[in-house]
């Protein structure tokens, strides 16, 4: 069965409202670290929101840790450690 994952940056309108000059730069950021964790995990990006994606993992085999699930604790990982 395929795994669909979402993404969004939380309270991005009030970002870019308080940081209009970086923001571009953040949001660029953060889709490369996306695209980079779903490319290592077998993931595809569907669709980009603005802040967020809609992506979709193969057929799981029900074997040991799904790659979404390690995509997306990698993905935390990544931006705790991202200098924001």
């Amino acid at each position: 069965m395929p795994i669909f994952a979402f993404t969004d940056i939380e309270g991005s309108t009030g970002l870019w409202e308080r940081h209009q000059d970086s923001m571009g730069q953040v949001i660029a950021r953060h889709y490369a670290i996306l695209e980079k964790a779903l490319a290592l995990h077998g993931g595809r990006i569907i669709k980009k929101t603005g802040d967020g994606i809609f992506a979709l993992f193969p057929d799981e085999t029900g074997e040991g840790p799904s790659e979404a699930l390690q995509c997306a604790i990698e993905l935390q990982r990544s931006f705790q450690e991202e200098a924001w």
